[in-house]
C-alpha cells in the first residue's frame, strides 16, 4: 500500500490516515460501494452472482418437488393422498398409512432436541466461560 493511505504507529499496528481524515473531512464514510455508479466492476459481478446463487435456491426447490411429484404419480392414483393420513398398514388388504411413521418422526425429532439443546448450550458456556485455555481449544475443535 501507498505509504501516504498507511501509517506505522508506535506499537507497530498500521492505521489508515489520509484517505480516512479526508473522507472525514468531506463529511462522507470512507467506506467503499458496494452498488451504484461507485461500485467495483468485481464487486458488481460478485453480487449478482451470489443473488442469482441464492435464487436458485426456490428453482432447486421446485424441481424437486416436481420430480417427487411426478415419480410418486402413480401409487397416488392408486392409493389417494389418504396414506398420509390413515393409520393402518394392511398389505393383506392393501391398506396403507404412514401417519404413524409421521408422528414417531416428529416425536422423536423433539426427544433429540430436547436432549441435544442443554447440553449444546452448557458446552457453549463451558467453552466461553469457565474452560482454562488449554483445555478450551481441543474441546473446541472435537466439537466442531
Amino acid at each position: 500500500m501507498p505509504e501516504s493511505d498507511l501509517e506505522a504507529t508506535e506499537t507497530g499496528l498500521l492505521s489508515e490516515t489520509s484517505s480516512a481524515l479526508a473522507h472525514e473531512d468531506r463529511g462522507t464514510p470512507a467506506a467503499i460501494p458496494t452498488s451504484g455508479r461507485g461500485a467495483r466492476l468485481g464487486d458488481q459481478v460478485y453480487s449478482t452472482l451470489i443473488f442469482l446463487a441464492a435464487l436458485s435456491i426456490f428453482g432447486i426447490i421446485l424441481a424437486l418437488l416436481i420430480q417427487l411429484t411426478g415419480n410418486s404419480m402413480e401409487s397416488i392414483r392408486h392409493f389417494g393422498l389418504g396414506f398420509v393420513t390413515k393409520s393402518v398398514w394392511d398389505e393383506n388388504t392393501n391398506v396403507f398409512g404412514i401417519l404413524p411413521y409421521i408422528f414417531g418422526t416428529i416425536y422423536s425429532s423433539f426427544i433429540a432436541l430436547v436432549l441435544a439443546v442443554p447440553v449444546s448450550l452448557g458446552a457453549a458456556i463451558f467453552l466461553s466461560e469457565l474452560a482454562p485455555r488449554w483445555l478450551r481449544t481441543p474441546v473446541t475443535f472435537l466439537i466442531e
